[in-house]
């Protein structure tokens, strides 16, 4: 365990406001894993555990309003863990620290478990509640790329265009899918498991959405086969699954390589002003060599998923393979 250092305004701020004691009388590390841009800190007073999250600063106020919520709403439904501390500017959280461990794809290979976690998910799906309203999966990814083609950012323009139109059709399949609360990052680091179940952390984006998007993101990232698909939706409807259902899980499955580009490409790959070396980086981003997108997942499971030269080629991966899928 490290000390945060008490010059440091931002994070002695929150510590001192609700334990009521210097920082430099805390133990406190930082917790360095994932692709969010908010910083967590495991906080020791005692014998108790917290987390303190301050959220990323480049998130716009509501989207931190949605976060928040949705926070505390899981901790109410016992779904995440318990928020203790909301912040007055309303940029960190403090809550309980779970005792666990991340899933890995090993510990999905058992039924018993994969059920567990379905179940928790199934949970959320019906609870009912102040949970922030969102947007669905198909107008996120839309407005990113949308966003993208705007910006001054480089990026392999024919497959990007390609995607929008594969996107536009698959979108009419699920016109008539009710809409539910949804985790929406269900990855290996976002679920703990614990010594009476499973909690969900990080709800950063966070909002209402189809069910088979959380079920469809959840198996891509943690590496569940199409041989398990079944086993995945029996535990999540308690009756066989139809064709129909089949289908729309592995095709969200799919689009969800589409999101994972969209959210993290625009973030890592920067913009160049100049048009010639933006168009020379756009031809190299177009010539890359690409590992499988698995490997990706590996990397996240060993918490190694981070900094440009491993996201902008995983965004690539990920790209290619919805448009080959």
């Amino acid at each position: 365990m490290t000390m945060i250092a008490p010059h440091d305004d931002t994070h002695t701020f929150y510590l001192k406001n609700y334990f009521g004691v210097a920082a430099e009388s805390l133990q406190v590390s930082e917790i360095k894993k994932g692709l969010s841009g908010a910083k967590k800190y495991q906080v020791t007073l005692g014998d108790k555990d917290y987390v303190l999250r301050v959220l990323d600063p480049g998130l716009p106020p509501h989207r931190k309003q949605d976060e928040i919520a949705a926070s505390v709403y899981a901790g109410q439904h016992y779904i995440g863990p318990q928020i203790r501390y909301v912040s007055p500017d309303g940029n960190a959280i403090i809550m309980d620290f779970v005792h666990g461990q991340t899933l890995t794809p090993e510990l999905l290979q058992d039924l018993s478990t994969l059920n567990a976690v379905v179940k928790k998910i199934k949970a959320l799906h019906l609870s009912s509640g102040g949970f922030p309203k969102g947007e669905t999966v198909f107008d996120k990814i839309t407005k990113q790329l949308e966003k993208l083609k705007q910006s001054n950012i480089p990026y392999p323009t024919t497959k990007v265009e390609a995607s929008l139109e594969k996107l536009k059709e698959i979108a009419s399949e699920f016109q008539n899918e009710p809409l539910v609360p949804c985790h929406n990052d269900l990855n290996c680091l976002n679920v703990l498991k614990e010594e009476n179940g499973f909690k969900f952390v990080d709800w950063t984006g966070a909002g209402y959405g189809y069910a088979f998007n959380d079920l469809g993101f959840f198996s891509l990232v943690n590496q569940i086969g199409e041989e398990r698909h079944k086993d995945l939706l029996i535990a999540y409807l308690d009756r066989e699954p139809t064709q129909r259902e089949l289908h729309l899980l592995n095709t969200i499955k799919k689009v969800s390589l589409l999101r994972i580009f969209a959210a993290n490409f625009p973030a890592y790959e920067p913009a160049i002003d100049n048009l010639e070396e933006r168009e020379s980086r756009r031809q190299e981003l177009e010539k890359m060599s690409l590992l499988p997108v698995e490997h990706f997942f590996d990397l996240e499971t060993k918490g190694q998923l981070r900094g440009k030269e491993v996201v902008v080629p995983l965004s690539l991966s990920a790209l290619q393979t919805f448009l080959e899928a």
